[in-house]
């Protein structure tokens, strides 16, 4: 079975969100491997702090125990387009290492930068990102995600954003659709409606 990967945001010489990773990284365990151990990840992470400025994506890779950890500096990737894409039984409750479900489903992108997964009609996710939805200045993210993203839980928890099924159809009537995930913060990665290209009507 494929490992369980945690991406954890490490700037201003701390790690973000830490109890939510870890939270989401035993509940998993918990679920796939059937382990109630809890996994320390502020353990497993105590001698890892880079000694540069700026952003850092930590990878951590574990089954019952923490496997390996990788840091790289971080970069937000620049969206510019999307492209919805039509998949009903795609699943990914859990964050595992291998994803070949949402591989294929990115292929279908062209030279789009990401996708937007439709699953029964609602929109979900794109590939590696959570999606908010911005109407008047108002966020709403989609009630019924592929994968439950902290930095998703985050938002939430503040009472930042709202829960909302979003139908493909209504994706137009908002005006803007921001792209978050652990690394990336609503605002640094932003697209509008008419970006937004669906697959087998136009190309982008």
């Amino acid at each position: 079975m494929s490992r369980l990967v945690e991406s954890i945001r490490i700037s201003g010489g701390r790690f973000w969100n830490l109890d939510l990773h870890e939270a989401r990284a035993n509940h998993s365990l918990k679920t796939v491997f059937g382990i109630s151990r809890p996994l320390d990840l502020s353990t497993a992470l105590h001698d890892i702090i880079p000694a540069g400025r700026g952003t850092y994506k930590c990878r951590v890779l574990y089954r019952d125990t923490v496997e390996e950890i990788t840091v790289t500096p971080y970069r937000v990737r620049p969206i510019q387009t999307a492209m919805t894409v039509v998949s009903n039984d795609i699943e990914y409750t859990h964050k595992y290492e291998d994803r070949p479900g949402l591989d294929r489903l990115y292929a279908m992108r062209g030279v789009c930068d990401e996708i937007i997964v439709i699953k029964n009609g609602l929109v979900t996710d794109a590939f590696y990102y959570n999606l908010l939805f911005e109407k008047d200045g108002h966020l709403f993210t989609p009630a019924t995600p592929l994968l439950k993203g902290v930095q998703r839980e985050l938002l939430l928890i503040k009472g930042k954003v709202t829960l909302r099924d979003i139908r493909m159809e209504e994706i137009s009537d908002y005006d803007k659709i921001h792209f978050v995930n652990a690394l990336t913060l609503p605002g640094k990665a932003v697209i509008t409606p008419r970006d937004i290209f669906h697959h087998n009507s136009l190309p982008c």
